[in-house]
């Protein structure tokens, strides 16, 4: 499966190498800081969350690192705005250009949405691949958006969301 699996361009090829590399050189800033280590850092994790959103969560879980780590609040503090800003500087242009093309500010790819309803929602399963159940399971939220794809990203985060806090514990 994985030898048949990397003859198809899938987000992992991409989101792998720039995660672990973006960790990579956070673990060697701790051994020798620099400031374009941490820039270099934050490119990496944009196109990370360009290619693949999880890693927007990723902030609180660097300053907690640098904060076990033993650096003081404001190293920790000034380290992850640093990452930050990097990553913010290659995703906000994706995020304005969507904003141009579909009327909506969306930072990843417009399925973003339905591929967090597709996996957590009631209908998820491990072979579902589309969102052929959110019409007939949300039949209004096509009028979410004007434009069908910025629908499709609104409602599913929507209701993956209402879904995920109804039962934390189910969803953890």
């Amino acid at each position: 499966n994985a030898i048949l699996g990397t003859s198809l361009f899938m987000n992992e090829h991409i989101y792998l190498p720039v995660t672990l590399s973006a960790i990579l050189i956070l673990v060697m800033d701790l051994k020798k800081p620099g400031w374009v280590k941490l820039i270099l850092a934050g490119i990496f994790l944009g196109l990370s969350d360009l290619s693949r959103g999880v890693f927007f969560l990723f902030p609180f879980t660097l300053l907690l690192f640098y904060l076990v780590a033993g650096k003081s609040i404001v190293q920790s503090l000034a380290k992850t705005v640093i990452v930050l800003a990097a990553a913010a500087a290659v995703v906000l242009p994706w995020t304005y250009r969507n904003y141009q093309v579909v009327g909506y500010p969306v930072p990843i790819g417009t399925t973003a949405g339905s591929g967090l309803y597709a996996m957590n929602s009631p209908i998820a399963d491990p072979y579902t691949t589309q969102l052929i159940e959110m019409p007939k399971e949300h039949p209004e939220w096509v009028n979410l958006h004007p434009n069908t794809e910025v629908a499709t990203y609104l409602a599913g985060s929507k209701y993956a969301m209402e879904w995920i806090r109804s039962d934390f514990r189910r969803f953890v």
